[in-house]
């Protein structure tokens, strides 16, 4: 480890150089990646980027330019495009190799380039990019999530045990019940509509959670997401008792001040509004302690598909594209749209070889592919062909676990 030469305290390499300290010329092409252009400019290659994503791919050119910092071939005055060379990324690979796993590596060189490409849109990246698809084949997966996944019924019932302990165990602190009821209604939401964390921190009461009528409704515009689609969906009508309960007796207990967080969903213990990070850990917290193995809100999101696909009844939901809604709830605006050509499913008189029909690729007449799925249904129909839009979200099968009512 170096040590500084005037005081001799051990100075600490930095791992990653943020926007601010990096040399004037990529710090001048990262703005201008991100520039919004006029009536007579064309917008950066950046600037349709969510704040995340910029984060995260600074954060990986940023640690580039550590590594250069580190080795002695930092040239301030170079552009960034000259930076990457084939003797620079081999070392630069062996050095993320000694330290990160190699998941991590491969991600390191995909956020390198494209945070280039968009700094420098004439640069020839081919090679690099040839790279990155050899590391992410040869990546392994840092753990083994299967051992972390759960029943989705588990989830489900957890939710509503732990709203249940809140309404019961009237021998606790009303701030712990607070809490315990906040966490299963959390829950109950994650298991219905599949967030992101960042979204689920940002909801707030009559903008992303709407009441319309008896039910409530989860919305999000395009520009409040990561892929840029937007989220209008309804809760299970058994959520409208848990959520009328929580924002009336338990949000309460949970703010220290009737002015500030007016609009916050999520109030923390600390009467602060709860953010991403606060809100995987609670969920790590509360898994470790109620399952055998805590669950991160990615592994929650895994736990729902193999259950959905093994034992809880099936439901055929349709997403219309353009509003995000089922297309149970839009049926009066699907009915005036021609229906589009596209080969219709016939029943089959034989078994079904799940293997060959399970997912079918289909075309409907604007070229867009369509799966379909064989499965045996109640009706009188024993084998229903049920059509399922690629985009469309599988969590949302487990809507009629969630309309029961609580236990």
């Amino acid at each position: 480890m170096a040590e500084d030469p005037i005081s001799g305290v051990p100075v600490v390499a930095r791992r990653c150089l943020p926007v601010h300290e990096w040399p004037e010329p990529d710090r001048a092409a990262w703005a201008a990646a991100h520039r919004r252009g006029g009536l007579l400019d064309d917008d950066g290659l950046a600037s349709s980027w969510a704040p995340p994503t910029s984060d995260l791919i600074a954060r990986g050119y940023g640690t580039f330019l550590a590594f250069l910092a580190r080795t002695g071939d930092f040239d301030p005055t170079a552009p960034p495009a000259a930076r990457v060379t084939r003797p620079r990324i081999e070392s630069y690979v062996a050095y993320l190799r000694e330290r990160n796993h190699s998941s991590t590596v491969a991600a390191r060189i995909l956020q390198l380039i494209r945070g280039v490409a968009v700094m420098a849109p004439t640069a020839d990246l081919a090679w690099l990019r040839l790279i990155a698809a050899r590391l992410r084949r040869l990546a392994r997966p840092a753990r083994d999530d299967r051992i972390r996944i759960v029943p989705a019924v588990t989830l489900s019932d957890l939710s509503f045990a732990l709203m249940k302990r809140a309404e019961t165990r009237i021998d606790l602190p009303i701030r712990v019940r607070a809490l315990l009821f906040r966490d299963g209604l959390m829950i109950a939401i994650l298991c219905a509509c599949a967030l992101r964390a960042r979204n689920l921190a940002a909801m707030s009461i009559g903008k992303s959670l709407q009441r319309r009528g008896d039910i409530w409704w989860v919305r999000f515009g395009s520009e409040e997401t990561k892929n840029r689609r937007p989220i209008e969906l309804p809760l299970p009508e058994a959520f409208t008792r848990c959520v009328d309960r929580y924002l009336d007796y338990y949000r309460p207990q949970l703010r220290r001040s009737a002015v500030a967080l007016a609009d916050a969903l999520w109030i923390s213990n600390g009467g602060q509004r709860l953010t991403p990070k606060a809100i995987r850990q609670s969920i790590t917290i509360v898994t470790r302690r109620e399952l055998v193995e805590p669950l991160t809100r990615n592994s929650l999101e895994k736990s729902f598909l193999p259950s959905l696909r093994s034992g809880i009844p099936r439901v055929s939901v349709s997403l219309n594209r353009s509003s995000g809604m089922p297309a149970t709830h839009d049926a009066a605006r699907l009915q005036s749209r021609p229906k589009p050509r596209c080969r219709q499913a016939t029943p089959c008189s034989g078994p079904i070889d799940p293997r060959r029909e399970r997912y079918r690729p289909m075309r409907n007449g604007t070229g867009r592919a369509r799966r379909r799925e064989i499965d045996r249904s109640a009706s009188s129909d024993p084998y229903r062909a049920r059509i399922l839009t690629r985009g469309s979200n599988d969590c949302r099968r487990l809507r009629p676990l969630l309309e029961r009512p609580p236990a």
